[in-house]
């Protein structure tokens, strides 16, 4: 009797562990495909309420906190108190994702390198390792990106990376020997008239992901905040042009070569 109690204990305690661990993912995976972010950000408050101090409550804080660089002091104690954990691993990437699109390029690649290094077996080490080397296009070092991109390719030839990593290099083009040119054309930003919205979010999270995009090919980007019916949004905007005929020739190249629709914005 005493053997089925004990039994029985366990059962409640690792099916409780269970259901908490299935709960915070379920909500995260909700999070990012839902358009009703406002209900599940209340059932998200809610969660963290009820299990404050979990792995799973801190990561789920950061993920709905609109201010970054708070969300990044919750990815680092993440890191920290649960270093073992997917968590941990999916913060070290966020900030290194952080780092990059404020053009921190060498803090960034720290960050995805330690992923690497840390968590060798993890499933984030593909996508932390496409990113350590867009670090080196975006700092200039062309020929070691082109290098560390056809590393990637080797090692992750099906990784939903793949495609972008060969659109990478194509766009670096490639000379007789084999190395790319040292040099990479890049939009200038100036103080224009128009600017290509590119995208328009609900979740910071989103539209950080295509300002990434966008700075790895050397464009100014910006991302814009805006109230549109009593609902934030987030807007990309990238370049800064002098005459809507030049903003809209760049966004045909855009859309065109990236597949990637836009929208011309007046500024005046």
């Amino acid at each position: 009797m005493v053997a089925r109690s004990l039994v029985f204990t366990i059962f409640l305690l690792c099916g409780s562990a269970a259901y908490s661990q299935s709960s915070h993912l379920e909500l995260q995976r909700e999070l990012e495909s839902t358009h009703d972010t406002d209900a599940v950000k209340q059932k998200i408050t809610s969660y963290i309420a009820r299990h404050k101090g979990t792995v799973g409550a801190l990561y789920l804080q950061a993920l709905v906190t609109d201010d970054a660089q708070k969300s990044v002091e919750l990815y680092k104690k993440i890191r920290v108190r649960f270093p073992h954990t997917r968590e941990a691993e999916n913060a070290i990437l966020r900030i290194g994702q952080y780092y990059f699109s404020r053009g921190l390029y060498v803090s960034a690649r720290k960050q995805f390198l330690e992923l690497i290094e840390t968590h060798p077996e993890s499933e984030l080490v593909g996508e932390a390792m496409y990113f350590s080397a867009t670090c080196l296009c975006a700092s200039g070092k062309e020929a070691s990106c082109h290098a560390e991109l056809k590393n990637f390719l080797a090692q992750f030839p099906r990784s939903p990376l793949a495609k972008m990593a060969k659109q990478d290099l194509k766009e670096m083009g490639v000379s007789t020997n084999g190395k790319p040119p040292a040099a990479r054309t890049k939009v200038a930003k100036t103080d224009g008239k128009y600017t290509l919205q590119v995208g328009a979010f609900s979740q910071t999270n989103n539209a950080l992901k295509l300002r990434n995009y966008f700075s790895r090919l050397g464009v100014p980007v910006e991302i814009r905040k805006k109230s549109v019916d009593n609902r934030t949004m987030y807007l990309v905007w990238i370049g800064s042009f002098e005459s809507k005929a030049t903003a809209r020739s760049f966004g045909e190249s855009l859309k065109r070569e990236h597949g990637k629709p836009y929208r011309i914005v007046d500024l005046n």
